[in-house]
């Protein structure tokens, strides 16, 4: 008898796990693409930024505002990491 409940129990854990599992393969995809996205819409940013920029070194680059494409690439750069980052805290939720 005892070894029927140990049998339930482990079943019932197997067919759980079993439902989880293919959410978490697909959302493990879903996270790579988007993180190869993202690495590729940061390194299509303009290059006129460096580390000079950031210490004060080139003051014009600075006060720079974004116009056209360059303005879209960073928003949907922007958008991509909220959707990251959400991905994120789904795949938390479902180990």
């Amino acid at each position: 008898m005892a070894a029927q409940r140990k049998c339930a129990k482990q079943c019932r854990a197997l067919a759980a796990w079993s439902k989880t599992q293919p959410m978490q393969t697909a959302l493990n995809i879903v996270m790579i693409i988007a993180s190869v996205l993202l690495i590729a819409l940061i390194l299509m940013q303009t290059k006129g930024s460096s580390f000079s920029g950031a210490f004060g070194g080139d003051a014009g680059s600075i006060n720079r505002t974004r116009r056209g494409v360059e303005k879209t690439l960073f928003q949907f750069t922007i958008g991509t990491a909220a959707v990251y980052v959400l991905l994120a805290i789904a795949s938390s939720f479902l180990v």
